[in-house]
């Protein structure tokens, strides 16, 4: 659970490191997997960002959803998590509605058949 800037920096500090340690290394090629899906074959496609989109926006209205800065798709183990970052405005302008977004975001997990989570992240 991890960024992709993140795991980017960490393949670049294995690889150079690695290249560094072992002259007979020419060079090292780094996959990053958001899970370990060696195993795992996927039996569905989950929703797609789009969709999930679409869904926030009916479920939210056009005014809360104008307010989402950030909207961030996990798929792991064939489900969908979504991480949330509210826009500054909302927070300082309109507290009230955070009650609002934050029942809403409850109601979408409930009603939908393929989100698990949402982590709705004020922005301060």
């Amino acid at each position: 659970r991890i960024s992709v800037s993140e795991g980017h920096i960490i393949g670049d500090t294995v690889r150079k490191n690695l290249m560094h340690k072992f002259d007979t290394i020419v060079d090292v090629l780094v996959h990053i997997d958001p899970e370990d899906d060696e195993f795992n074959h996927r039996t569905h496609t989950p929703i797609s960002r789009s969709q999930i989109l679409q869904i926030l926006q009916k479920k939210l209205g056009n005014e809360l959803y104008k307010q989402l800065e950030v909207v961030i798709i996990h798929y792991l183990n064939e489900r969908v998590e979504c991480e949330i970052i509210v826009s500054h405005l909302l927070v300082a302008t309109a507290p009230e509605k955070i009650s609002l977004l934050q029942q809403s975001c409850q109601d979408l997990i409930a009603e939908s058949n393929n989100i698990d989570d949402i982590y709705l992240l004020l922005k301060a």
